[in-house]
């Protein structure tokens, strides 16, 4: 089995994120000005997103909706930028729902993009939000200690 090239660390010292993704860029994610396009940028931080609540929480797919997401575009994408790192860190964590701030870097650690993100734990049966469990609570607090 492969290294899980994403890794966590712990962003309490406010100097490194809670989590760390790799991102790779592909032609495709560009557009004809020869940037990323903008709901590419949406795309990657919904994979580092997953990626971290699915080690987070033990489970291939964590079930929570974005209920809201701010992007501030600090600098275009270009191909030679990549790869790409994506940081996230917990800010809040609510009852059924938790607050993640994150940051686009390219290799050489410049930030291209910054995102708020308010996500609410779902239920997929009911279709309607649900508390965090126990679990999920323990794991994120620990993510954040």
């Amino acid at each position: 089995m492969s290294e899980d090239p994403a890794k966590i660390t712990n962003g309490a010292d406010g100097a490194s994120p809670d989590w760390q993704h790799p991102l790779a860029l592909r032609f495709r994610d560009l557009d004809y000005l020869g940037h990323v396009t903008a709901s590419e940028y949406l795309a990657m931080f919904e994979e580092g997103r997953a990626a971290w609540l699915s080690k987070r929480f033990d489970t291939p797919y964590p079930t929570y909706v974005v209920a809201r997401q701010e992007i501030d575009f600090e600098r275009e994408i270009r191909l030679p930028d990549g790869p790409l790192t994506l940081n996230i860190e917990l800010v809040r964590l609510g009852t059924k729902s938790l607050q993640v701030s994150e940051t686009i870097e390219s290799r050489d650690g410049r930030i291209h993009a910054r995102s708020r993100a308010a996500l609410v734990m779902w239920n997929p049966e009911a279709r309607t939000s649900r508390e965090l469990t126990d679990s999920e609570r323990a794991s994120l607090e620990r993510a954040s200690a």
